[in-house]
């Protein structure tokens, strides 16, 4: 729940754009009736690659199918080869990042929201004025989003909302192996665990402007945090001795 809020900024407020570019297939009744025939079966029915559109298009462009034109004109993506292992979308707001085998995260950098999912303890990540930079965690993922609340751009007068989340699961979860892949039928039980992910985010303004809190269950205040100052940026430092997932900054 936690990251429900960035999540609503970037689809709802629309601060990740939709792609530019688009791939369209066509697909006539005809020809849907002979691939379910021939292809589909549960959970993977017709879709556009099975029509020859490549799954990487998905994440640079916008993709759809037009019903009841010649199936056999496939969309073409013409965007040209990224690092290898890694795909962006064209408008470069929101990057998936593979190339390093257990080390695979996604990157969201818009004037709005700022995001790391994945991989990504003790890396570095410049988004423009803001500098994120996920702690240890267990299993070494997490999810840290900041989002501005209020504002038009980082760096200027505004509100901020920051979740730091890492592993999760019920009290009494009963993993059957190290691989933590099923839990069979053992779901354990209320209270669900969160981990508060520890991670050092950084804005480029400057610390005097800026006040930042831990928030509680009900996303009021508690506990004021530090705000240091990191060449002439703002740092906060974030993890489990606030108890908590979320934090509110205030930039004057």
């Amino acid at each position: 729940m936690a990251n429900m809020i960035s999540a609503a900024a970037l689809f709802h407020r629309g601060d990740l754009r939709p792609a530019e570019g688009e791939v369209v297939v066509g697909l006539t009744p005809e020809r849907e009736i002979e691939l379910l025939r021939r292809e589909g079966r549960a959970w993977n029915m017709v879709h556009a690659g099975t029509l020859g559109v490549d799954n990487d298009a998905t994440i640079r462009h916008r993709v759809a199918i037009r019903a009841g034109v010649d199936g056999e004109n496939a969309g073409h993506d013409d965007t040209p080869a990224a690092a290898e292992g890694s795909l962006q979308s064209d408008t470069g707001g929101f990057t998936w990042d593979a190339a390093t085998e257990g080390r695979e995260r996604v990157v969201i950098d818009t004037p709005r929201t700022k995001a790391v999912i994945g991989f990504t303890d003790g890396d570095v990540f410049e988004l423009g004025a803001v500098t994120i930079r996920p702690g240890a965690t267990r299993q070494g993922w997490s999810t840290i989003t900041v989002t501005l609340m209020e504002g038009e751009q980082f760096g200027g007068a505004g509100r901020v909302l920051i979740a730091a989340t890492g592993d999760v699961e019920n009290t009494s979860m009963g993993w059957k192996d190290a691989t933590r892949t099923s839990v069979g039928r053992n779901w354990g039980e209320a209270p669900s665990l969160v981990e508060a992910a520890p991670a050092s985010v950084a804005v480029a303004v400057d610390s005097e402007r800026v006040s930042a809190w831990a928030l509680d269950e009900r996303g009021q205040r508690a506990e004021e945090l530090q705000v240091a100052s990191d060449d002439g940026r703002a740092l906060l430092q974030l993890g489990p001795p606030y108890r908590t997932l979320w934090y509110e900054v205030e930039i004057r």
